[in-house]
């Protein structure tokens, strides 16, 4: 028997559309269709970046926060391995590389550095349980209530902030940076809890409306980092010189006042990004900085 079916006009084309009852027509309006093609386009934006980086790892943390304010004892050199390790954490949180589950030996060899400096390093991660280490076959993963990938809960959301780290981004740094300079990454790194998730700029509310944003100065940063101005404008410059794998600096600078100090900070986004370029010029009103 045939299916009932219903007869429609499209009113742009003119043509008949027959419709049976296991179907169903939806009528989107004007605003609801811009709204999808533009959703449909940041997220097309955003899987480009993604794919280009290698995909990411989201790390978890509170804005206005100093970044691990809980563990204070972790060093500058300690965060930035702490991150690159993170990137070669699977969707369980086991290390893995080159799809065979990591050990305490493998990651000491991907770490280069002397034994002692690893153990002491290892031994405080396991400490503080920012490693766990399975007791029968010794694979060992990293505790998701700092890092996480995949879909973000409604229970992290819930006490967390998040963004993403750049596999391809934060491996190039730690393998390419001079490691006398990584204590000028790990700093960099503490910077996260104020960048604004849209815009990637510090400020002071990084969850605020891009036109309610009170942006950092240079001298600002100082506080967070409890640095002298001298420091901090030694931090600055040895950032500027520090380039991703493209050429481009990891931050920007802009400003409208002599005073150096005054400068703003931009984040280049192929480094951290928790926004979805939700912007007038979407990508580009950040990258425009790094080209």
């Amino acid at each position: 028997m045939k299916k009932k079916s219903d007869r429609y006009i499209n009113p742009l084309s003119g043509e008949f559309i027959d419709v049976d009852e296991n179907q169903r027509i939806i009528i989107i309006t004007n605003e609801q269709d811009k709204f999808l093609k533009k959703k449909k386009e940041l997220e097309l934006n955003l899987k480009i970046l993604n794919d280009e980086l290698g995909g990411f790892i989201f790390i978890l943390f509170k804005y206005c926060d100093n970044l691990l304010l809980d563990h204070k004892e972790l060093s500058q050199e300690d965060i930035v391995r702490l991150f690159y390790l993170a990137t070669f954490a699977n969707k369980e949180f086991y290390f893995i590389r080159n799809n065979k589950f990591m050990k305490r030996s493998n990651i000491n060899n991907i770490l280069q550095i002397s034994r002692t400096n690893f153990d002491i390093f290892f031994n405080k991660m396991i400490n503080l349980k920012i490693f766990i280490q399975n007791t029968n076959d010794k694979h060992i993963k990293i505790n998701s209530n700092f890092f996480t990938s995949g879909k973000i809960s409604d229970e992290i959301k819930k006490y967390y902030n998040y963004t993403r780290l750049y596999v391809k981004t934060i491996r190039y740094l730690f393998e390419n940076v001079d490691k006398n300079k990584h204590r000028y990454l790990g700093r960099y790194f503490k910077l996260i809890p104020f960048i604004h998730r849209q815009k990637n700029i510090l400020c002071w509310n990084p969850e605020s409306k891009i036109d309610d944003m009170s942006m950092m100065h240079i001298s600002d940063i100082q506080g967070i980092l409890n640095f002298d101005g001298r420091t901090v404008r030694k931090f600055i410059k040895e950032l500027l010189s520090i380039r991703l794998m493209n050429g481009e600096s990891i931050i920007g600078l802009f400003r409208t006042e002599i005073d150096e100090s005054e400068s703003y900070i931009i984040i280049n986004p192929k480094v951290f990004y928790g926004g979805n370029f939700d912007l007038p010029e979407g990508m580009n009103s950040i990258l425009k900085w790094f080209y």
